[in-house]
């Protein structure tokens, strides 16, 4: 039996694929990538305001891995 993991597209995709990798939380620590980090008062806050703003559609597509239909 084979296994495979097909992470595509998208300047983040490895902090993700890593992410769902790492079962024991041993090699990022998530809770500073997704929380303290991108806070407000952190190293790289998120200009929240501006993102609301931006007049640019944002369209976020998951897909169903049993059957592989997308799930908008």
């Amino acid at each position: 039996m084979k296994s495979a993991i097909i992470d595509v597209g998208g300047g983040l995709r490895g902090i993700y694929a890593a992410g769902i990798m790492d079962y024991n939380g041993s090699y990022i620590d998530m809770d500073y990538i997704y929380g303290s980090l991108s806070n407000k008062d952190g190293e790289n806050p998120l200009d929240y305001s501006a993102i609301a703003a931006n007049p640019a559609k944002f369209i976020i597509v998951a897909t169903n891995a049993l059957n592989g239909d997308s799930l908008l």
